[in-house]
């Protein structure tokens, strides 16, 4: 795919110059002293760029300049397509309120992209038109494609945490050790796993923490009880899941790491007449309201879409307005919805 001319010269005179490529969009910019970058590299970026007749981008100086003088501020929202409609309106009441009552100049697009394909959006991302963008639903696969461009806007990640980029999510770690010691409370001592093929770095963290806790709590994690499965392929997870039910000793408690999951487990264990949460307890990962509808309804934890828009929203305008180029991140507080499937000792019906 082509890239805007800006964006290979760029990277060119970065290369000649020996310097970053923000080093080198830094002082095209005009900001090269407020960044304290030496008189003497600035002078060899212009005179390089000046040699390859380098021109800006008059539409993105525009763009950069309302952002200081406090005008509108346009902000694209890339959303993967496989986010359920009510996540969706989630997320943006809560982008809605943080922008009213920080009364930001912000204008918000939706972007609508297909998961691992957020590339194909490349030429519009880099067309200038943007102030920043966030992106809901990156797979792994899209955020190394983010970080492997040298975009000259903030990117904010939600729900996933980058290797070099700006994010929104939960502690997914301490998420993992708190589920962990939630079924230990309740009297559960003996707990499988259920996890997709292609695992989030959140998964892998969440994992960790819950094979932790679970040590340190008594609660007994075999290999046979571990499932792998495309999250998407039921069959498949009905399957895999019949050869843990065949097995002479079962779990009693289920830790799933994407809640949609839990329905092959339901079809799988309502054939062998095996009972939810009495036999087998589920708790997922990831809120959903349709699940709140199924019987037996699924108790579910993750990050609030609400809560991503808000924090979302407030860390781009940080990142715009500071002119802040470093990675940062914001944690926000987990969401556990209980149901059916799992009650904790306490019996509560939603924790924050």
């Amino acid at each position: 795919m082509k890239k805007n001319s800006s964006t290979v010269l760029i990277r060119e005179i970065s290369e000649r110059a020996g310097v970053s490529q923000s080093t080198v969009s830094i002082v095209l910019n005009g900001r090269g002293d407020e960044m304290r970058i030496s008189k003497k590299t600035q002078q060899l970026v212009k005179d390089i760029a000046r040699e390859m007749d380098y021109h800006p981008n008059i539409y993105a100086r525009r763009l950069r300049n309302a952002a200081q003088s406090g005008m509108k501020q346009m902000i694209a929202v890339f959303w993967c397509s496989r986010l359920l409609e009510d996540e969706m309106a989630r997320f943006f009441e809560g982008a809605a309120e943080t922008v009213k009552e920080n009364k930001y100049g912000t204008e918000l697009v939706i972007r609508i992209f297909d998961e691992d394909h957020l590339s194909d959006h490349l030429d519009l991302i880099n067309s200038q038109h943007y102030n920043g963008i966030i992106v809901n639903g990156a797979s792994r696969a899209d955020a190394d494609f983010l970080e492997s461009e040298p975009f000259d806007i903030p990117v904010v990640l939600t729900s996933r945490i980058g290797k070099a980029l700006s994010s929104v999510h939960v502690d997914n770690y301490n998420v993992g050790r708190q589920c962990a010691i939630l079924f230990a409370d309740a009297g559960y001592r003996k707990a499988g796993l259920i996890m997709p093929v292609k695992p989030s770095v959140g998964s892998n963290l969440r994992i960790a923490g819950f094979r932790e806790a679970c040590g340190e709590s008594g609660i007994e994690l075999r290999p046979e009880w571990e499932l792998m499965s495309d999250e998407f392929d039921m069959a498949r997870t009905v399957t895999l899941f019949n050869r843990i039910l065949d097995l002479e000793e079962r779990p009693d408690c289920l830790f799933i790491q994407r809640s949609m999951m839990a329905l092959p487990v339901y079809a799988a264990m309502e054939r062998r007449r095996l009972r939810i949460p009495d036999d087998i307890a589920i708790l997922g990962c990831g809120i959903n309201s349709f699940l709140n509808l199924t019987h037996p309804s699924i108790s579910m934890v993750g990050g609030s879409m609400k809560s991503y828009g808000k924090s979302a929203v407030d860390l781009i305008m940080l990142l715009i307005n500071n002119h802040i180029t470093t990675p940062m991140n914001t944690v926000t507080p987990p969401v556990f919805v209980f149901n059916d499937s799992f009650r904790p000792a306490g019996d509560a019906k939603e924790l924050s």
